[in-house]
């Protein structure tokens, strides 16, 4: 994944803002920190962080060294978590305050993480696993998924097309990183050099939606068919 470079704004997350040069030093300090660990093509790194900025540089930094990302939801229940790392057979975690506990010595913790300059960028083959991510597991044991990066980024090229992406969007960031959507919420903006305006970790009532779509002119945006229920209710 290759990014535009420069002083446009590329992230806004609350009070923070980072511009796109400052997106990819953030990336940069954490791919070195993970290759330091032994990171490299093909291991399997757990992404379990609140949401914010870190769900994002995290994936940037291990796609940058050719790893998979395995993305879990920082409040997933303990056992749950540790069936996703036995059955993804990952090696490495990415974590938090909230969630560095859990873990021993294979654990990266995104606290404290400087930035540094950007370090070379794997080379990519189409086959190549992006990410595993795992269903519900509502209606048994939750499954993991591999998709390759050709599937995903047919996919953002498509999605860019369709939303007619520019530089000039501002594009709304709902979805848990855990899931499909958030990488269609993530990536085509990216890829077109627009701004992510990334939801924190607590959930927006609507009367606050509104406030940040006003604040930051946000243009596109994707939610969850209940939230839209509840926006157009109250609307």
């Amino acid at each position: 994944l290759r990014l535009p470079t420069g002083g446009r704004t590329a992230v806004i997350c609350g009070n923070l803002e980072l511009t796109y040069d400052e997106l990819d030093a953030k990336v940069g300090g954490l791919a070195q920190a993970l290759a330091r660990r032994g990171v490299a093509r093909g291991t399997r790194v757990a992404v379990v962080v609140k949401r914010g900025i870190w769900p994002l540089v995290s994936m940037l930094a291990i796609w940058r060294l050719g790893a998979v990302l395995v993305p879990v939801d920082s409040g997933t229940p303990e056992p749950r978590l540790r069936y996703i790392m036995t059955h993804s057979r990952v090696e490495h975690v990415i974590v938090d305050s909230a969630s560095a506990v859990l873990w021993g010595p294979n654990r990266i913790d995104v606290r404290g993480m400087t930035s540094q300059a950007s370090v070379p960028t794997c080379d990519l083959r189409p086959e190549d696993p992006a990410y595993i991510i795992f269903t519900s597991g509502t209606s048994g044991r939750p499954k993991g998924v591999l998709v390759q990066h050709s599937a995903l980024w047919q996919h953002v090229a498509d999605a860019r097309v369709l939303l007619a992406m520019t530089p000039d969007d501002r594009v709304l960031t709902f979805s848990s990183s855990a899931f499909d959507a958030y990488f269609e919420q993530v990536l085509p903006p990216l890829v077109a050099g627009a701004c992510l305006v990334i939801r924190p970790d607590h959930l927006w009532t609507v009367s606050e939606l509104a406030r940040v779509i006003q604040t930051h002119g946000v243009t596109v945006m994707e939610l969850t068919p209940a939230y839209w229920s509840q926006v157009a209710s109250e609307l």
